[in-house]
C-alpha cells in the first residue's frame, strides 16, 4: 500500500505551506480589524472633527483582546519561520538578496508613516515593521555566517541580557532622543529587545519543521507541548491585559513588558502555528481561499491598507455620513465593510499589474 501524506517524514520539497498563508491571511485581516478600529477611536481629528474616542463594540473589542499580545510577533515570527527553510549552506547564495529585500522594506515602511500620520513625530516613530526588518536581516546575518547554531547562540544572549533593566533604559534613551529631535510625539514605539525573542523561536521552529530528525507529526507535536509548558508560568503567575474601548492602542505592549508575559506570546505563537502546521500535515491543507489569499499577498495588503483608509475610505465615509445621515459607528459591520473594500482594492492593484508596468 503506498505511504500516505500523513505518514511522511516531512513536507514536500518546494511545496507550499498552506498552513503559513492562513495564519498570515488570518492575522492579516484581525491587524486590519485592529487598525481600522484604532483609525476610528481617533478619527484623525485633523482629518474630520466627526467622532473622537469613538468606543469598539463587543465583537470588535473581543476581536481586539485576542490579537493584542501576541499578533505583530506573529507576523515576525512566519517571516522568520521561512527563514529557516534552508540550511547554512542552501542559504548563503540568497543572503545578500534576502538582505536587499529587507532594506527595501525598511526604507518603503520608514516612509509609508508620512502618507498616513498627521505630524512629523509619529511618522518618524520606531514601528514594528521597522524592528522587524532589523531583526530579520539579524537572524539572516547570523544563520549565513555561523548556520543555525549562531542563532541558538544570539537567541542565549539575547535571553541573558533579559536579567538588565532593558524596559528601564529604553525608555529614557526614547525621551532622550524626543527632547533632542523636539518631537514630542516621536515614540520608540515597538523595542527590539521585546521583538528578537519572536523571531528567534519562529526561525528554531521553521529549522525544527524543515530539517528535524524523525516524523514530521511527531516534532510538531512536540513543539506544541514545548509550547504549552512555556504558556504554564503565565497562567500560574502572569498578570493579563485590558483592551480600553475608546482607545485601542494603549495597552498593546502591556503584557510584553513583563518576562512572563513575554514567554507566554512566544509560547503562544508556537503553540498556534505547530497546531495548525500538525493539522495541514496530518488531516487536511489548511486552505480557506479568502483567507489563504491575504495570506500570499500580505505584504500588498499591509503596505496599502493605512494609506487606503485614511486617504479613500475616510472621505468617501465623512460623504456618505453626510448626505445619508448615517452616523460613524465603530462596530464590526461597518469595519467589515472597510476590510473588504481595502481588499477589493488590494486584489484590483494585484490584478491590473500596475507594479509590473511601472517597472518597465
Amino acid at each position: 500500500m503506498p505511504t500516505t501524506a500523513p505518514l511522511s517524514p516531512g513536507p514536500p520539497p518546494g511545496g507550499r505551506i498552506h498552513a503559513l498563508d492562513f495564519m498570515r491571511g488570518l492575522f492579516i485581516v484581525l491587524a486590519c480589524i485592529q487598525h481600522f478600529s484604532g483609525f476610528l477611536n481617533e478619527w484623525y481629528p485633523p482629518y474630520s472633527p466627526m467622532a473622537h474616542a469613538n468606543a469598539v463594540d463587543d465583537v470588535l473589542h473581543a476581536l481586539i483582546w485576542t490579537l493584542t499580545p501576541a499578533g505583530d510577533h506573529l507576523f515576525l515570527f512566519l517571516a522568520a519561520f521561512n527563514l529557516a527553510s534552508r540550511r547554512q549552506a542552501e542559504f548563503r547564495p540568497t543572503y545578500h538578496r534576502k538582505l536587499r529585500f529587507y532594506a527595501v522594506l525598511f526604507g518603503f515602511f520608514l516612509f509609508e508613516p508620512f502618507f498616513v500620520e498627521s505630524s512629523l513625530g509619529a511618522a518618524l516613530t520606531f514601528g514594528p515593521l521597522l524592528a522587524w526588518m532589523i531583526i530579520l536581516a539579524t537572524l539572516a546575518t547570523l544563520h549565513y555566517r555561523f548556520g543555525v547554531r549562531g542563532v541558538i547562540a544570539g537567541t542565549a544572549v539575547y535571553l541573558v541580557l533579559h536579567v538588565l533593566p532593558l524596559g528601564e533604559w529604553s525608555g529614557e534613551a526614547e525621551l532622550t532622543l524626543r527632547r533632542w529631535l523636539e518631537l514630542p510625539d516621536w515614540r520608540y514605539e515597538s523595542r527590539l529587545d521585546i521583538f528578537f525573542g519572536a523571531g528567534a523561536a519562529g526561525f528554531l521552529l521553521g529549522y525544527w519543521y524543515h530539517h528535524g530528525p524523525g516524523q514530521l507529526a511527531a516534532r510538531m507535536t512536540r513543539a506544541f507541548l514545548l509550547g504549552a509548558l512555556l504558556f504554564v508560568p503565565w497562567l500560574l503567575f502572569g498578570t493579563g491585559w485590558t483592551v480600553l474601548r475608546a482607545h485601542i492602542w494603549v495597552n498593546e505592549y502591556v503584557l510584553a513588558e513583563t518576562h512572563l508575559g513575554l514567554l507566554s506570546i512566544w509560547a503562544a505563537n508556537i503553540m498556534f502555528a505547530s497546531a495548525c502546521l500538525l493539522f495541514e500535515h496530518t488531516v487536511r491543507p489548511l486552505r480557506l481561499p479568502l483567507l489563504n489569499w491575504c495570506g500570499v499577498f500580505s505584504l500588498l495588503i499591509f503596505s496599502m491598507h493605512r494609506a487606503f483608509f485614511v486617504h479613500v475610505l475616510t472621505p468617501l465615509r465623512a460623504y456618505v455620513a453626510a448626505r445619508a445621515d448615517l452616523p460613524l459607528h465603530n462596530s464590526f459591520p461597518e469595519v467589515c465593510v472597510f476590510i473588504a473594500l481595502t481588499l477589493l482594492a488590494a486584489w484590483g492593484v494585484r490584478r491590473s499589474r500596475i507594479l509590473a508596468i511601472l517597472d518597465r
